[in-house]
């Protein structure tokens, strides 16, 4: 247990090599140099996603995201796909709540390339009318799709619930097919003039990419050609659907989710709430895993998720299991978290939660793309980057009273 420990804090270590600075035009640079890896996760983020859309623009940020992929001024979307996969890396991109990343993951010999290309499809993005056209029906499958799996369905309307149908967390990712069915040119154009400005970029890269070399190409390719203007948001009204606690579908399970709100990703009590997480149901011997499904039999799958956002959280538990033993799961959830809460914890769980935490991101320390992801989140939701060595020492601080008080 030591020798982890030690190796832990060893790569922990590799903070020294984080830098973050500002081109002068206000865009967030930030660099994890790797000089021992042979790639580079490299990427350039919007700090703000769907949250910030109202009801009547629902999906357009997301919709966005998927038509800077159908062609720039001088590249063909067949080109865009191409562009890394003919050099063995790739490209893609995320919409979330907060941000929005378009990242890649090239050798360290196509560095060039992949950043031109990420500049290329956020500068230059043609828009094209036929183009969206056809997008417009990939995502309403998406749409379609999303709606016709039972969990991505019950964390939306249970989100929903929670924040409310008009609130920028309660609105779905991907929007609805009625306000994506008219979204138009101008609607897109304008998102874009209204939060893709210099001071809403961060661009990040880890791997073996010396900080000053990614400021130069940040100057030349990106910074001069972002320049997003005109457009005229869409005037038209949109009521969402009601969302319902109970949604009947003829299903052979019941798919069930406990929510409650939680806290923001600046509480400093996120250290003591993802030791919670991991003690009740974030592992395999976690208590609701082993009592509903190593004792009982009566799930397959059952998770839970602290998901914390810049200005609201929630911590939800879902799992699905048969009709008839849908209200026993229920009770017995109930029954687990009530003695959590009147009992505490033990020390025994304590240690293993918080060494399995911290398992955890050493794993992730092998990983450019964790990394990178890392230092996006921790950008985009505090404005710092927190040293790995900080949040070892902090779960490592963590106490059984204050888990107790976080839940």
């Amino acid at each position: 247990m030591e020798e982890a420990e030690a190796e832990i804090r060893k790569m922990a270590g590799q903070d020294q090599d984080i830098k973050k600075e500002r081109t002068t035009q206000g865009i967030r640079v930030i660099t994890d140099y790797i000089p021992y890896v042979q790639s580079v996760s490299i990427s350039i983020t919007c700090d703000r996603g769907s949250r910030y859309e109202d009801v009547n623009m629902a999906g357009v940020s997301h919709f966005i995201e998927h038509m800077l992929f159908k062609g720039t001024k001088k590249r063909t979307a067949k080109e865009i796909a191409l562009c890394l996969e003919e050099v063995g890396g790739y490209l893609n991109a995320q919409t979330g709540k907060e941000d929005v990343v378009y990242y890649a993951c090239v050798g360290m010999d196509y560095i060039d390339r992949a950043f031109d290309l990420l500049s290329d499809i956020i500068t230059n993005a043609t828009l094209d009318d036929t183009d969206m056209e056809r997008e417009r029906g990939v995502i309403m499958r998406e749409i379609a799709t999303y709606n016709d799996l039972p969990q991505e369905n019950l964390i939306d309307n249970a989100v929903r619930l929670l924040f409310g149908e008009n609130d920028g967390y309660g609105i779905p990712v991907v929007g609805y097919s009625e306000t994506v069915g008219r979204m138009g040119r101008e609607d897109l154009l304008w998102h874009l003039s209204q939060n893709y400005k210099y001071n809403d970029i961060v661009v990040t890269a880890v791997g073996n990419l010396e900080h000053r070399s990614l400021m130069e190409m940040v100057e030349e390719k990106l910074e001069r050609g972002l320049n997003w203007n005109g457009g005229i948001k869409s005037e038209l009204r949109f009521e969402p659907p009601e969302v319902k606690s109970i949604n009947e579908r003829k299903l052979e399970q019941q798919y069930i989710c406990h929510i409650w709100k939680g806290i923001k990703y600046s509480d400093e009590r996120r250290y003591a709430l993802s030791v919670l997480n991991a003690i009740l149901c974030g592992m395999v011997s976690s208590r609701l895993f082993q009592r509903l499904r190593e004792d009982m039999g009566l799930v397959y799958d059952i998770s839970s998720t602290p998901r914390l956002m810049r200005d609201a959280g929630f911590f939800a538990i879902m799992y699905a299991t048969y009709p008839q033993a849908g209200g026993k799961v229920i009770s017995i959830v109930r029954e687990e978290v009530e003695k959590l809460l009147n009992e505490g914890i033990s020390e025994g769980e304590l240690k293993t939660a918080k060494e399995y935490i911290k398992g955890g991101i050493m794993l992730g320390l092998e990983s450019t793309i964790t990394r990178m992801m890392r230092l996006i989140k921790n950008e985009v939701y505090l404005g710092r980057i927190i040293p790995l060595k900080e949040s070892i020492e902090r779960f490592d601080g963590v106490t059984r009273e204050e888990v107790e008080e976080v839940a």
